[in-house]
């Protein structure tokens, strides 16, 4: 209780708004028709494995269906090969690779160029290894705006200590997009005790680093930053549920930070965008990430019309 009156005293926001089309219009944004590739923002996106090349696949897929204006990766040796067999949307930096298929210890120092994207993703597959962390500490000393997904937010809860030092003191913020499980890691607060108030347990934490903006999933996902208005998604689907959907949801926020000015509104626009692309459904059953990617340029057609037709 002490917790939730500190967090509501600080933070007068403490409703949340609901996403919806209608709330959705005052932060979307129209693309210029006199525009180039380089208009809408160059992409990274930092992953992948021998054994989970397609978690960065699919996030690659998200990423480029969601108005980026060129998208490379960087990935070891073997997920590049198999990637580079079945995607042609993105370039690819082949990194070097330990024995096991996954970022090798020096793979950092073949990350070349790294101030000259836009948005940097990270985490799709790539593992928890220790190989990892001069990766994500090279990511988050740059300035590009960093969104952290799956093995990313693993790696930060490992390393939390000096890794959310090195986050609180950036100028741009990073976008986290953890589950209730991936949370419970990097607070150190029980899922069970998480769920008893969430909104209130996301804004302390917000509190305590506002340069994180936090995209919280669960069957009601919460996107909240520091001194910020809450929005809430409250239309739990089963068709999401399933591996790869996260995958996604982080590929749709970078492809949609690339261009959108406000790194909040594009993390609130990607996650409402992810849930909307499931609506209707023949059956949640079949129903694949892949199926999600499908189904965005419906949801940004509908956000078009809306403002067009104001």
């Amino acid at each position: 209780m002490e917790t939730k009156s500190k967090v509501q005293k600080s933070h007068p926001l403490f409703q949340p708004q609901i996403a919806t089309f209608k709330t959705m219009q005052s932060l979307w944004q129209i693309r210029e028709s006199h525009s180039h590739k380089g208009t809408f923002g160059k992409v990274l996106l930092v992953g992948g494995s021998f054994r989970m090349q397609g978690a960065l696949n699919m996030a690659t897929k998200a990423c480029f269906h969601s108005g980026c204006g060129t998208l490379t990766l960087f990935t070891p040796l073997s997920s590049a090969q198999a990637i580079a067999a079945k995607n042609d949307l993105a370039m690819i930096i082949a990194s070097p690779q330990d024995e096991e298929g996954y970022f090798a210890n020096d793979a950092y120092l073949s990350l070349l160029d790294i101030e000259n994207y836009r948005v940097i993703g990270c985490g799709n597959g790539m593992g928890t290894k220790e190989s990892g962390l001069p990766l994500l500490e090279k990511i988050i000393r740059s300035g590009a705006l960093v969104v952290l997904d799956a093995d990313g937010i693993n790696l930060l809860a490992k390393y939390k200590e000096q890794l959310l030092a090195l986050i609180d003191l950036r100028t741009k913020p990073v976008i986290i997009t953890p589950h209730l499980m991936e949370f419970s890691r990097l607070t150190g607060i029980e899922v069970s005790q998480i769920q008893k108030d969430p909104l209130a347990i996301v804004h302390a934490f917000c509190l305590q680093h506002p340069n994180l903006i936090v995209v919280l999933k669960s069957e009601t996902t919460l996107i909240s930053q520091a001194q910020k208005q809450d929005y809430c998604i409250n239309r739990p689907d089963s068709a999401l549920a399933k591996g790869g959907s996260g995958d996604v949801l982080c590929g749709i926020i970078c492809g949609l930070s690339a261009w959108i000015a406000n790194p909040f509104h594009a993390a609130v626009l990607g996650a409402f965008a992810h849930n909307q692309a499931a609506v209707g459904t023949l059956s949640p059953v079949a129903f694949t990430p892949l199926d999600l990617i499908e189904n965005l340029a419906q949801v940004f057609a509908k956000l078009d019309h809306q403002i067009n037709s104001k």
